[in-house]
């Protein structure tokens, strides 16, 4: 992204940006152009929240009683 000539511009220019609307899968590129450009982010996603998203966010993710599909207890899990 940096690379690419429109974002360095915006990054350039030193606008102030109320916030930053970023795509959280697996990218950590609009997070990086957010803390530069000193914006607060709002992070949407087209999929379910992987665990190493919650840690960016402050979101609390506890494995003992928060579902992850990749584990065996899959998203329903029992007690």
């Amino acid at each position: 992204m940096l690379g690419n000539k429109a974002v360095r511009d915006v990054i350039d220019r030193k606008q102030k940006f109320d916030v930053i609307v970023i795509e959280q899968f697996n990218s950590d590129c609009g997070l990086g152009i957010a803390y530069k450009l000193r914006a607060p982010v709002v992070g949407i996603t087209s999929h379910i929240l992987m665990p190493w998203h919650y840690n960016r966010f402050g979101i609390p993710s506890n494995p003992s009683f928060v579902p992850f599909h990749f584990l065996e207890g899959g998203t329903r899990p029992t007690f």
